[in-house]
């Protein structure tokens, strides 16, 4: 029989540490198993053992105590003593299904993995937009965006269900590779967060083109799937992880409903972003600008380059770099080319979200 993981299993000490130190813990004594941690709350001296081996027989058991003893000296639940400590290194997504009738608050295993599928999607699509926005509504398959989405880990409360995790790690440069940037997990995150703001505070009519900016059709896709196209209620918030302060105040406590109403307002959004791609032929003469002026655009996977045409100013393009090598010796010979693709028109430019051909 398949044993289910304790609850402790994935709180490491690094994480605790950290937790316990933030919270004005200091270590007073320390053994070869173990040390002692003191805090002062109200008027009495409170100590806490707190293991040094995490490989320890014992460990889970030690961990178990001390969360106890954590949530009754802050008078608050385990689970919210064991959010606290995750979100150390990571910054926490949550997506809460609430109950279609009082008292009725599981799900079934189906639907349950339509939840994950859906949150795994919304992650992948949020961070193919942080890594090549201008491909954004595409099936484009970035290595980045899919390690990240990887890495990520994806859970829900058992036995209930209605309660789903996404853990988004935060790294220090250390623990990155030099191809890293230790960043890119908050990156998606804020991104993630402002196009959700976007549909909380924004009308769709009137701000279409902000919209474009945080929010993309397969990461409006996703949401909708997640609540199963307003079928259910889910409630979406975040607890951003301590290791990276979070500057902007209207993030901080953010949550969204995403009801049947939040629903109709996310289907807005991704028909009228499809409504802005167009199919067009554009003849290019000449290459205007080739600085990367999207960071996240991996240089060893695309090429970032301006064009001058005349209607519009001009179009923004994203190649891969195989397709660029082509238009590169096209353009060094002084030869128009004919650039056959869907286009996003925006007003002072127009950005390629497929090629379809060069000519």
């Amino acid at each position: 029989m398949m044993r289910r993981k304790s609850k402790y299993s994935n709180l490491d000490l690094e994480s605790i540490n950290y937790y316990l130190s933030a919270n004005q813990w200091k270590v007073v004594t320390e053994d070869s198993t173990s040390k002692i941690m003191q805090k002062k709350y109200e008027s009495e001296v409170v100590e806490l053992r707190v293991p040094i081996e995490q490989y320890d027989v014992n460990y889970l058991q030690q961990i178990s105590g001390l969360v106890q003893n954590l949530s009754e000296l802050n008078k608050t639940s385990g689970e919210e003593i064991i959010r606290g400590i995750k979100s150390c290194k990571n910054d926490l997504f949550y997506a809460r299904v609430l109950p279609s009738i009082e008292g009725d608050d599981y799900i079934p295993l189906e639907e349950t993995a339509q939840h994950i599928e859906a949150l795994k999607s919304l992650f992948f699509h949020t961070a193919l937009h942080v890594v090549n926005p201008s491909h954004k509504n595409l099936n484009t398959v970035s290595h980045k965006a899919m390690r990240y989405a990887n890495e990520c880990h994806y859970s829900n409360m058992f036995p209930r269900n209605i309660d789903f995790t996404v853990q988004s790690p935060i790294k220090t440069s250390k623990e990155s590779s030099k191809e890293e940037d230790p960043l890119f997990s908050r990156k998606v995150m804020q991104t993630l967060i402002h196009g959700l703001h976007l549909l909380k505070e924004a009308s769709v009519q009137e701000n279409l083109e902000n919209f474009e900016s945080g929010l993309n059709i397969n990461m409006c896709d996703a949401l909708l799937n997640l609540n199963l196209y307003g079928q259910k209620d889910v409630v979406l918030f975040i607890d951003w992880g301590l290791r990276i302060a979070i500057e902007e105040p209207t993030y901080q406590k953010f949550s969204l409903l995403l009801n049947q109403e939040m629903t109709e307002k996310v289907q807005q959004v991704k028909d009228g972003l499809e409504q802005m791609i167009c199919s067009e032929s554009v003849t290019l003469t000449e290459a205007i600008n080739f600085s990367f002026e999207e960071p996240e655009i991996s240089p060893t996977e695309y090429k970032y380059v301006i064009f001058a045409i005349q209607e519009p100013a001009v179009i923004k393009a994203v190649f891969p770099i195989s397709e660029w090598e082509r238009i590169e010796i096209l353009l060094s010979e002084k030869k128009p080319i004919e650039l056959v693709g869907d286009f996003i028109k925006l007003p002072d430019h127009w950005r390629l979200v497929k090629l379809n051909s060069i000519k």
